[in-house]
């Protein structure tokens, strides 16, 4: 639940309306008591011209945060809820929930009619175990990896003079100048909310909030996520567009090895997983996508005409619709 204040309150998430669908036991409903509680599934529904859609989706393509179940249980209270909506009318459901889908004839996908079910499993390689020390985690990675982990921190410091931060405090003016410098900038209206966000977060005790700086002040790499457990959960990361010869994402990520190790965490977890060479050491875990689409309704003609206007371009549910491999 740490996360709620990102799934209801940021500016992708006002353009949608929410939906908490719960999914209760009512085989226990004839001895009178209250049916418990079986699993949770967050949606969101879509809005065309300020109208309801009847397209729902989660808003976490990788499944972790917005059904919450049993262990094992995922799969099973992302398709209840996707049969509950269809039950209601809705045109589409789509679903991702962390968790590898369970084999046998009653726990796959089924439809009825009018209704089309897919499903596909995805693999994020996300969890990397750490070590006792710092040189004895490089020893376990490849030469690539393990020459770039010690070679960009170096530079860093040597060139910039930069540091590790712990406990990131980036003033507001400071959190947008660095957005605007980095690789990957967020629009100015999410940009001010997370760092709302992240400044309200960071006195909590499982909070990561951390950065590296260069001596002149201004702030190279700024890391937040959460630790659980002895799992230290890396949920985002903005870095300063260095040139040809830096790489400020690398240098972050092996300060903060370097520090968690210190810290006697057991793993580190990258939500999404991580797109450079470091993923090779990293173990995958399982994410399940569960489609619904209605057929032969004005809602699914709506669907598919207007799927541009809708859905953006990088949407995970507009990708998965044109998806192939969604095996019915």
């Amino acid at each position: 639940m740490d996360w709620l204040d990102h799934f209801l309150y940021s500016p992708n998430a006002l353009k949608k309306d929410p939906h908490l669908v719960l999914i209760r036991d009512a085989s226990l409903s004839w001895r009178g008591e209250t049916d418990p509680l079986l699993g949770a599934v967050l949606m969101y529904e879509y809005r065309l011209a300020g109208l309801p859609t009847g397209i729902f989706a989660t808003d976490d393509i990788y499944g972790s945060r917005t059904v919450l179940a049993p262990p094992s249980h995922g799969c099973a209270i992302g398709r209840a809820a996707a049969t509950e909506l269809m039950r209601r009318n809705a045109a589409a459901v789509f679903i991702s929930v962390n968790q590898a889908p369970s084999h046998g004839p009653d726990t796959q996908p089924t439809a009825a009619a009018g209704i089309r079910v897919a499903q596909r499993t995805r693999w994020t390689p996300a969890y990397l175990q750490l070590s006792h020390s710092f040189d004895s985690l490089l020893a376990r990675l490849g030469p690539r990896t393990r020459r770039n982990l010690r070679y960009y921190p170096r530079r860093a410091a040597a060139e910039m003079g930069a540091y590790f931060v712990p406990d990131a405090q980036p003033n507001l003016q400071e959190f947008l100048e660095l957005n605007r410098a980095s690789t990957h900038p967020l629009s100015h209206a999410d940009a001010v909310w997370r760092h709302r966000l992240l400044d309200q977060s960071r006195m909590e005790l499982t909070t990561l909030y951390a950065g590296m700086r260069a001596a002149n002040g201004s702030w190279l790499s700024l890391i937040w996520g959460k630790r659980f457990n002895g799992v230290t959960e890396v949920d985002w990361q903005i870095n300063r567009n260095g040139d040809s010869h830096h790489s400020f994402s690398i240098a972050m990520r092996a300060l903060l090895m370097e520090h968690e190790i210190g810290l006697g965490t057991n793993a580190l977890r990258f939500v999404g997983g991580t797109q450079h060479s470091l993923s090779a050491s990293c173990s995958a875990e399982p994410i399940t996508d569960i489609l619904a689409i209605r057929q032969g309704s004005a809602r699914s003609w709506t669907l598919r005409r207007f799927a541009k206007q809708i859905l953006p371009d990088a949407n995970f549910l507009r990708g998965a619709l044109q998806d192939d491999n969604m095996a019915a």
